[in-house]
């Protein structure tokens, strides 16, 4: 079966291209396994694997062999072979080439160069992330006599965040909309955007404070603010599935 097509503009929103990523991506399919199926010659072949392993050393991916023979040597003499998995319900692609067969001691075995981008599509975009407390991400909003709040996110997705508010000093009523708020994101930088009130809910802190949390719609974010949003929140998932958090 051909591989489906994408929407170049759309991939790379979702496409991640950092080495350290790549690997995290690969050694988690590599995990449980993950069952991984390499498309090539033109999608009219196909075979089921699964990541063996990442060598750091060498910068390369090692995959289980097909038990067809015939198809692992056509495989092996493929100009490209693009390879779909999932994991978490996270859709994964990336493009393997110059692979060779290689024998371990617990049988033979593909090695190819490490992808150069992995494209990893959650498939609710809006999926809300944890965020950290000892990084927080912060919200910052403009109140109407010009002070600018800073507020802690609790989660957040390409489409809203949730956000706590211990003090409590700035007035707000669902449905208010607030332009000109940034999002203050650790090794990312400031995001501009405009915020909308969806929901308010009491929260108490863990020191038993009492305030508000206060679920936000995000808009007005640019195409380049909405890509690295996107890689953020992909870094932040691996993140979480490493620490053992998300199984």
């Amino acid at each position: 079966m051909t591989p489906p097509a994408s929407n170049e503009a759309d991939d790379n929103r979702f496409l991640l291209t950092r080495r350290e990523d790549i690997k995290a991506v690969l050694r988690q399919l590599g995990r449980r396994p993950e069952l991984v199926t390499m498309h090539f010659n033109h999608g009219r072949e196909s075979l089921v694997t699964a990541v063996l392993g990442v060598d750091d050393e060498n910068g390369e991916v090692e995959l289980d062999q097909g038990p067809d023979a015939a198809v692992n040597r056509r495989a092996q003499d493929a100009s490209g072979i693009v390879c779909l998995a999932s994991e978490h319900n996270v859709s994964v692609r990336f493009r393997l080439s110059g692979i060779r067969a290689v024998e371990r001691a617990d049988g033979p075995a593909f090695r190819a160069p490490l992808p150069e981008s992995v494209h990893r599509l959650q498939r609710r975009e809006y999926f809300r992330v944890p965020m950290p407390v000892a990084r927080p991400v912060l919200c910052h909003i403009p109140g109407p006599d010009g002070t600018v709040h800073a507020l802690r996110c609790a989660d957040l997705s390409l489409g809203g965040a949730g956000i706590i508010d211990s003090a409590m000093k700035l007035g707000l009523a669902v449905g208010d909309r607030f332009p000109g708020c940034e999002l203050e994101i650790p090794a990312v930088g400031s995001i501009p955007v405009t915020v909308e009130v969806r929901n308010i809910s009491r929260h108490i802190s863990r020191d038993g404070t009492a305030g508000r949390r206060v679920g936000l719609a995000l808009d007005d974010i640019s195409p380049r603010a909405s890509t690295q949003l996107q890689r953020y929140l992909q870094r932040m998932q691996i993140a979480l599935r490493d620490a053992g958090r998300d199984d």
